[in-house]
């Protein structure tokens, strides 16, 4: 990636054939939501929606070789690359979990 490019979003509103869906530029189609349906034929408003609550959401990894409440037992990354980043440096076989923020 080049420093001096400004950073895409991820996912992006798009009309589909058959109404609004959520395009995943990682997957290249519409974007997996969590009950592993595709997030397609949705309303404008729906697509808008599910976008604005991923654009608000971090990355958690949990060390089980730590006990909870034990320093670094949870690590929160609040983008993609940062958590692919230390996953490949420090734990490849980790693996992390989406989760919304809150408000």
């Amino acid at each position: 990636m080049n420093p001096s490019s400004p950073l895409q979003a991820r996912f992006l509103v798009r009309q589909g054939t058959a109404g609004w869906m959520l395009y995943d530029r990682k997957r290249k189609g519409p974007a997996m939501m969590q009950d592993g349906n595709r997030a397609e034929t949705l309303t404008k408003e729906e697509a808008e929606n599910l976008q604005e609550r991923l654009m608000k959401a971090v990355l958690i990894y949990v060390d089980r070789t730590r006990k909870v409440g034990e320093a670094d037992y949870l690590r929160v990354f609040g983008t993609e690359n940062a958590a692919e980043t230390w996953l490949e440096e420090n734990d490849p076989a980790g693996v992390v979990f989406l989760c919304e923020v809150f408000e």
